[in-house]
């Protein structure tokens, strides 16, 4: 198994996400992109031959876990992939959706509206 704890690009993404790297396990090569707008953060990873059935995401408190496993005879060359990413504090976790299409898994965190630190309270 080979680790890319090292790898700028994957500091970055966890930055980002304030990742739990403890639990960061990976193998082959692994490109991710980070997007942000007004209205929601998406990571793509790169997953050329994957399918839906062969990824898992799960979250777990305000933690997601994104991983996937290609069989051994198959002809890619992704193995194995493991990351766990701490989510941030404006995204609405039950909205968070994921797709795949051509090779690329899109996974889409919406922000939930900001709330006003300060507000009148009107006495009856």
């Amino acid at each position: 198994m080979i680790l890319f704890r090292n790898d700028p690009w994957i500091k970055f993404v966890d930055e980002f996400f304030d990742s739990k790297t403890e639990t960061t396990q990976q193998s082959g090569v692994v490109n991710v992109q980070r997007q942000e707008n007004e209205e929601k953060y998406e990571l793509q990873f790169l997953v050329p031959g994957l399918n839906k059935k062969d990824i898992n995401i799960v979250v777990e408190e305000d933690f997601l876990k994104v991983k996937y496993n290609k069989p051994e005879d198959s002809s890619s060359y992704m193995g194995t992939f493991e990351r766990t990413y701490s989510l941030p504090e404006d995204v609405d976790d039950k909205k968070i959706d994921a797709k795949i299409k051509d090779g690329i898994l899109y996974i889409n965190f919406p922000k939930t509206k900001k709330k006003s630190k300060q507000r009148t309270i009107s006495v009856l």
